[in-house]
């Protein structure tokens, strides 16, 4: 249940008890298994969104999504015409949060009982702006992580924007966090040898960043300049980010590093035939260079594109990356890199395509392909990504098709083999009445001859959730369906299991009330 009270045109003070997570849960991101960062997932709840805008800063410390199973929660609102106040307050059942390493990232959940609150403040001063973020989580068993900062923002003319960020934190984590993220056993105390190779090994970097024997405090700074005016762009980000920074409210899914990525380009318009407006053509490069604090390689890479916007709603970006990169540690037990964490050179080309030709269709489509390394085995293969896409919306129905289609081969032969399928389906008989339609069904296959340590041949989950929507009035919503869900796992045999099943009626009721 949700509820709001407007005091004036300017300030709301909201309240929600169990807000409907079945939203969040229906359009999750998958990800490729060889990505070791962690994938972004939006925001659906709609407690969250109505604030989101208020916390959104360069460096993202407020992700709501880490608040995984609330059980009630308030928040406040002010925006003036030179200000805006944020405040927020939950209570959570579980603790998640991203847990970084310079080299990826990885998801800790505990069934710990924590708190999460946010606090911001900006203060407008014509075309500068200046604003402090505070968030703090805690819980069982002196678990706490505060992150508090300043940002700014300077619109030095129309095209031209700086902005900057610096925060710091102070974190206490328990045992029982580590021992999430153990790759196997009880890794926090079974004796761990010194060289502990990647693939045969209980312990990983994750398990060492959530160093409980010890209070961790750090700063994560990041400058941005940006020009983007109608001839040309280039800009200039900067990131510093300290070996024990945390963010356990926020999306920081990198620590341990410093980035310089630098880009310049022009731009040029034309007419297309049959076309009204006026089509823009763009090319630019791109430079990254990521060392660790310790001034270790991470990433050096150079990147060339060129750009299409205009006919028929076209977007065609296209262009070859060169990388000298690590993904990984040879020994598990050390967050050393150098020869710990050999550089890989990869080249590949990557495109994006979306075009609109009528109105009621857009297709997308999307790939990589070239030499890329992987990193749950340490090698260089070739990747081959094609990600095509179709959406139809006329009146009252919406349906969005998109599939994943992804092989990694090597000298002996495929690695691995993904493939994502994704259907929904949307339609609203009525202005009270609506449906909603959703299918998932994964594929993962891992060549296990050629696999470093164990894992699953062959999974595959399937999911189909249906939700019948009635909403009589904006203040209420009555929701009602199924979802079933059924997995296979080859190392268990080869057959299909309903894993879950779910039949559920929802009330949502939004109390609003203003005072003037």
């Amino acid at each position: 249940m949700d509820a709001k009270v407007r005091f004036g045109t300017n300030k709301t003070l909201g309240l929600t008890v169990n807000p409907n997570f079945t939203e969040v849960e229906s359009d999750i991101a998958r990800d490729s298994i060889n990505n070791p960062f962690n994938p972004f997932k939006p925001e659906k709840r709609s407690f969250f969104q109505s604030g989101s805008p208020v916390y959104n800063t360069l460096l993202p410390m407020v992700y709501t999504r880490n608040i995984r199973f609330p059980e009630w929660g308030a928040n406040y609102i002010q925006n003036t015409r030179n200000s805006t106040t944020g405040l927020f307050y939950v209570e959570d059942a579980e603790t998640e949060f991203v847990m970084p390493d310079n080299l990826g990232s990885d998801t800790m959940n505990v069934a710990i009982e924590s708190n999460a609150s946010a606090f911001r403040y900006e203060q407008s001063f014509g075309k500068k702006s200046l604003g402090v973020l505070g968030t703090l989580r805690q819980g069982q068993d002196n678990y706490h992580n505060y992150v508090g900062g300043v940002d700014g923002l300077w619109d030095l003319s129309i095209d031209d924007k700086l902005r900057f960020q610096l925060m710091y934190s102070d974190t206490q984590y328990n045992e029982a966090f580590a021992d999430d993220l153990c790759e196997s056993g009880d890794c926090t105390r079974d004796p761990i040898p010194d060289f502990c190779p990647l693939g045969n090994c209980g312990t990983n970097a994750y398990v060492q960043r959530a160093d409980y024997e010890r209070k961790l405090t750090g700063h994560a700074f990041r400058f941005n300049y940006k020009h983007d005016g109608p001839n040309g762009l280039y800009w200039l980000n900067y990131y510093d980010v300290h070996r024990d920074f945390r963010g356990d409210l926020g999306f920081q899914k990198q620590v341990d590093y410093r980035s310089v990525n630098l880009a310049y380009g022009q731009k040029w318009y034309l007419r297309v035939p049959n076309d009204d407006g006026e089509s823009r053509i763009r090319a630019y490069g791109v430079f990254t260079e990521t060392r660790s604090q310790a001034n270790e390689d991470i990433e050096t890479a150079y990147a060339l594109y060129g750009e299409f916007r205009g006919w028929k709603q076209t977007v065609f970006r296209f262009g070859p990356t060169w990388k000298s990169r690590a993904v990984n540690r040879i020994n598990q037990n050390s967050l050393e890199l150098g020869d710990n964490a050999p550089l890989f050179d990869e080249h590949y080309w990557l495109w994006y395509y979306e075009i609109s030709p009528w109105s009621q269709w857009t297709f997308n489509f999307d790939g990589k392909y070239g030499e890329q390394a992987d990193s749950d085995n340490l090698r260089l293969g070739d990747l081959r990504e094609f990600k095509p896409r179709v959406r139809y919306q006329l009146g009252h129905i919406e349906i969005d098709a998109k599939a994943t289609h992804r092989i990694f081969d090597v000298e002996e032969g495929q690695l691995y083999k993904e493939e994502f399928y994704t259907l929904g389906v949307t339609y609203r008989s009525s202005k009270i009445f609506s449906h909603r339609l959703l299918w998932l069904y994964d594929i993962t296959e891992r060549n296990l001859a050629i696999w470093l340590g164990s894992e699953t041949a062959k999974e595959t989950s399937n999911s189909v959730e249906y939700t019948a929507i009635y909403q009589p009035s904006s203040a209420l919503r009555i929701l009602s369906g199924f979802k079933f869900e059924d997995e296979l796992d080859s190392d268990v045999d080869d057959k299909r299991y309903l894993t879950n099943r779910e039949l559920y009626v929802k009330l949502e009721y939004t109390f609003s009330k203003g005072f003037d």
